[in-house]
């Protein structure tokens, strides 16, 4: 009988997007240059980005890695 084993997938963030809440405009910034700014993920909960359409804070609350 073969040995097997399960094959492992190393994925590399590239982009952060973030939707407005309020009026559902999608951002989207490049994962490196957004760390440049905001720091590392675990920094990022509460920084607050200004929407580029209607102008209001959006708050991170979290993150989904996808």
């Amino acid at each position: 009988m073969k040995e097997s084993a399960k094959a492992i997938v190393i994925q590399r963030p590239y982009i952060v997007r973030l939707i407005c809440p309020l009026c559902e405009h999608e951002h989207e910034f490049d994962y490196d240059e957004f760390c440049d700014i905001y720091g590392e993920p675990p920094e990022w909960d509460c920084e607050c980005i200004v929407c580029e359409e209607c102008g209001e804070d959006i708050q991170i609350n979290g993150q989904d890695w996808s």
